[in-house]
């Protein structure tokens, strides 16, 4: 099996997966032949909160965050990169997630993108 990496970083709306969300998804993907750059700004789904110390940090407005496409839409569009690279059915091939504190805060931010989208193979 080919080593596959999502070395991925997220900008979100707080701290807390199950009330705020996702307003940015910078990435590389990094397979044995091929590396690419994946930069996807989202706007934050209704339901949830958006604190204004976290996206000052950021360096990004309400009304920037608004004129972002709607999460379906960046759901859609990386699901659709990552099936390049990797088949989701199938439990022998997955990438390997890569990143600054993932596993604490980030991969729970991205799994709760997924569920928020209907999908429940994170």
């Amino acid at each position: 099996m080919a080593m596959k990496f999502f070395f991925f970083d997220l900008e979100t709306t707080g701290v807390d997966h199950t009330i705020h969300g996702i307003w940015q998804i910078a990435a590389i993907i990094e397979t044995p032949t091929e590396t690419r750059e994946v930069n996807l700004k989202v706007r934050p789904r209704a339901d949830k909160v958006i604190e204004d110390e976290a996206i000052a940090i950021g360096g990004v407005t309400r009304e920037e965050l608004a004129a972002f496409p709607i999460d379906r839409y960046i759901y859609l569009a990386l699901v659709a990169v990552l099936a390049t690279y990797v088949d989701r059915y199938d439990k022998t091939d997955k990438f390997f997630l890569c990143g600054y504190n993932n596993t604490g805060f980030d991969n729970k931010f991205l799994r709760r993108f997924f569920e928020d989208n209907g999908d429940k193979y994170f």
